[in-house]
């Protein structure tokens, strides 16, 4: 790991201590979750080492004042964080330099020193995450310069989902909702009807690109080979590789999670079907006559449902979830479909077979 970085306000500045106290702040909020982390006028870095050092986040940070900029980025390079954790450019908040919904976290370091509101909260949202991104706005207790509740309700405006709270401080939090207008891709073709349609009605021409990178060909099935297709729910994308699974957020590209999960791929989707369908919460994939119900955010296994078969050299072929309940087939292979059945998804207990 890499060395503590002295702050580039001085050790036990008191500013130093607020940004110890707000990437404290924001570190429960966000819980253990991978992504990216946005400054919003990051002044001389220290908010910057403070979340870099507290979250797992990849962390940039914005400023329209040049010296800031130039001091920021000594500071995080001594530390041995900028380009590996951090980057840090100049810009005016009004205008960021960066594509739209790509930050989980939004703070800034700007707001908690000086006291005030700065930017604006447009651009705070064109670049917020849709499902689940946090912007979170203030100072804790002690700040030098009090920020006050009514300038933090005027700049900001009455938008739903907004939380102000005063305790430990003055927090203004704001959770992204879905975008109106999207919809998911939960199974093999779309939703467990098969439509081969999502329903989607925001994404038209002209596109831009979003992001591009990892996870990469080195663990993914060759197209040729027709594998299963990648999966999308509630911000998140869910791709399988050769005995591999992956879990991406779906706007900025940041590996969730990866595993290996000997069987997990499925080929020849012209004639067997799909292996992996998703909830908001959830990814289910079959494995040989079972199936695992993994965590969407973490990757971690919560249960796994047998096949209701007697007979063990059968396999779970097709799946689907509709609220409650699971829908699968069982063959001799994924090709073939002995019976169809639904479980309980909470228990596993089989409720019908046919």
């Amino acid at each position: 790991d890499p060395p503590i970085l002295p702050s580039a306000l001085g050790p036990d500045s008191p500013a130093d201590e607020l940004c110890a106290g707000l990437a404290r702040a924001a570190a429960k909020r966000l819980g253990t979750g991978r992504g990216i982390g946005l400054v919003y006028g990051c002044e001389k870095g220290a908010l910057i080492r403070e979340l870099v050092t507290q979250t797992e986040l990849y962390v940039v940070g914005y400023d329209p004042n040049p010296q800031n900029v130039h001091a920021a980025r000594q500071a995080l390079l001594t530390g041995g964080y900028l380009g590996s954790r951090c980057a840090v450019f100049q810009a005016e908040l009004d205008a960021l330099p960066c594509p739209p919904y790509v930050a989980n976290l939004v703070v800034s370091e700007s707001v908690a020193r000086h006291g005030r509101p700065t930017g604006t909260p447009q651009e705070i949202l064109r670049v917020l995450r849709p499902c689940g991104g946090i912007a979170l706005l203030g100072q804790p207790h002690g700040a030098p310069m009090n920020l006050s509740r009514e300038a933090l309700e005027t700049w900001w405006g009455d938008r739903h989902g907004t939380q102000i709270t005063q305790g430990n401080g003055l927090w203004l939090t704001f959770t992204a909702p879905p975008l109106p207008g999207t919809a998911e891709w939960t199974h093999q073709y779309a939703d467990s009807a098969n439509t081969g349609c999502s329903g989607d009605d925001l994404v038209t021409a002209p596109f831009a690109l979003q992001w591009f990178g990892r996870p990469g060909m080195a663990k993914v099935v060759d197209r040729h080979q027709r594998a299963a297709a990648p999966l999308y729910a509630n911000g998140r994308l869910y791709h399988q590789g050769i005995n591999y699974l992956f879990g991406i957020d779906a706007y900025n590209g940041t590996i969730l999670w990866e595993r290996s999960v000997h069987g997990a791929q499925r080929k020849g989707l012209a004639n067997a079907a799909g292996n992996m369908c998703a909830t908001p919460d959830h990814l289910l994939v079959t494995v040989g006559n079972h199936c695992l119900i993994v965590d969407g955010s973490t990757g971690n296994t919560l249960k796994t449902i047998p096949l209701p078969s007697a007979e063990s050299d059968r396999q779970w072929g097709w799946i689907a979830t509709v609220g409650e309940q699971v829908f699968g087939t069982c063959g001799k292979d994924t090709t073939t479909a002995q019976f169809l059945f639904c479980l309980d998804a909470a228990s596993g207990k089989p409720l019908w077979r046919n």
